[in-house]
């Protein structure tokens, strides 16, 4: 079940400069950063999951 407002969004990110991008322009906060990816809270309702390039064996 989804709430109101949500949905799903994958973006995989190159360098670091990416994150910073986002928190920056928009303001999210993080939630998690590891070699994996960067979880930002995005407005308190949604996450935004960014994943680093190559950190997984998955296509």
């Amino acid at each position: 079940m989804r709430g109101a407002g949500t949905g799903d969004r994958v973006i995989r990110i190159g360098p670091d400069t990416t994150a910073v991008f986002y928190r920056r322009a928009f303001g999210f906060g993080t939630r998690l950063e590891s070699e994996r990816l960067v979880a930002l809270d995005a407005a308190g309702k949604n996450v935004l999951l960014l994943f680093r390039t190559g950190a997984t064996g998955d296509p």
